[in-house]
């Protein structure tokens, strides 16, 4: 029996990680910045808003501006690991 629920908890772990490695994933992310509170932007994509993290090294695009990222996305957010502005609106 012991080691019955052993198997099953190394299974579980198992699951788990390759749950935790599916959720978070590298990508691009381009889209128009809607709202800036400090280092965090809301960019609205074509699949919807974003919250995106910038790192202190980045500067933070001004609303309006049009840009593309390069970082992980972990669900509706983006740690952002590069930022390029593609257009300002004024």
């Amino acid at each position: 029996m012991k080691r019955r629920w052993t198997v099953r908890l190394g299974a579980l772990g198992v699951a788990a990680g390759i749950g935790l490695a599916v959720a978070a994933q590298d990508g691009v992310l381009s889209g128009t910045v809607a709202e800036v509170f400090g280092p965090q932007l809301i960019v609205n994509t074509s699949d919807g808003r974003v919250l995106v993290e910038v790192p202190a090294e980045l500067a933070v695009p001004q609303v309006g501006s049009r840009i593309s990222l390069e970082g992980q996305r972990d669900g509706d957010r983006f740690t952002a690991a590069a930022l390029t502005v593609i257009a300002v609106t004024d």
